[in-house]
């Protein structure tokens, strides 16, 4: 059997949609790695070191842990970096300590997380390290338990403007 143009346009047919096929799970790959139990015992822990009980409530009393990694489970390019910054974890703490980051003692846990923000511009490690800090910083102080450490007893016009219906009097007063 020879080779005809019929079976020369199904091979560049097949290999056109293998492509495309291989295209489309390179761009959704961070949906094909689960977000695993480890990098949830990392995340929790990275976040009790981020902002920990004093006077007002920790992260993990807020629990902020479940939230981060709720919002990771329901978006693949947090989850993503998510277990990019737990893996830098891991491996430095491995590489520096040999030692898994959740095995470390505390101080050396928080030498790991410095390093992390010193990382270079761009890195996934450093992009981990500012996401996480302003999500965990965005809830913390948007809960009321927190502003208790603040002095801050609420919103100083809890109702809004009660009188917007109101006109507004010539001489400027209410």
């Amino acid at each position: 059997m020879g080779v005809s143009r019929r079976l020369v346009l199904k091979a560049l047919g097949l290999g056109g949609l293998m492509t495309l096929a291989g295209g489309i799970a390179w761009k959704f790959r961070h949906r094909l790695t689960p977000f695993s139990e480890r990098d949830e015992k990392i995340l929790s822990r990275y976040i009790d070191l981020f902002i920990p009980a004093d006077e007002s409530p920790g992260a993990l009393d807020l629990k902020l842990d479940a939230s981060i990694i709720n919002k990771a489970r329901g978006n693949s390019e947090y989850a993503w970096l998510m277990r990019q910054g737990c893996a830098w974890l891991e491996q430095e703490a491995q590489s520096v300590f040999r030692v898994a980051f959740l095995g470390l003692p505390e101080d050396r846990q928080i030498i790991l997380i410095e390093r992390l923000s010193l990382q270079k511009r761009g890195s996934a490690g450093l992009r981990f390290f500012q996401t996480l800090r302003e999500d965990l910083f965005g809830e913390f102080y948007a809960r009321p338990e927190s502003w208790i450490s603040l002095g801050f007893n609420g919103p100083p016009q809890p109702l809004g403007f009660t009188d917007q219906a109101l006109p507004v009097r010539r001489d400027g007063r209410l």
